[in-house]
């Protein structure tokens, strides 16, 4: 089954069709991808279908990269079921982004004249 990219799209949609068996195989596809992009997707899609402790444990794969500072997407309407869960807050604190740490974030801003 060689979806490419479309992988994620094809987990959703057989996912919310009830579609179980193309789900499986589509997700299953899409967490052999072993590239930069897959471990946010795979965390989207576990968060979305309800698996909370995958979710959170693809979602510390992404928060260990090199790059996860440049991370805006844990405001993605897909993590909105992991707000509650007490490990969120802990994941945006590994991102620099909890509440606490925002609000100590000063600026100035200077409009003109």
């Amino acid at each position: 089954m060689a979806f490419g990219n479309i992988a994620p799209c094809l987990s959703l949609a057989y996912y919310e069709l009830g579609r179980q068996t193309e789900f499986a195989a589509a997700f299953t596809e899409l967490r052999e991808l072993e590239s930069d992009d897959a471990a946010e997707l795979i965390a989207q899609i576990y968060a979305w279908t309800g698996e909370v402790d995958e979710a959170f444990r693809w979602l510390d794969i992404v928060a260990e990269k090199e790059d996860a500072e440049w991370i805006t997407d844990y405001l993605n309407p897909f993590y909105r079921d992991l707000h509650a869960d007490p490990r969120w807050n802990i994941f945006l604190e590994k991102l620099g982004r909890s509440p606490e740490q925002l609000a100590m974030i000063e600026f100035e801003v200077n409009l003109p004249d």
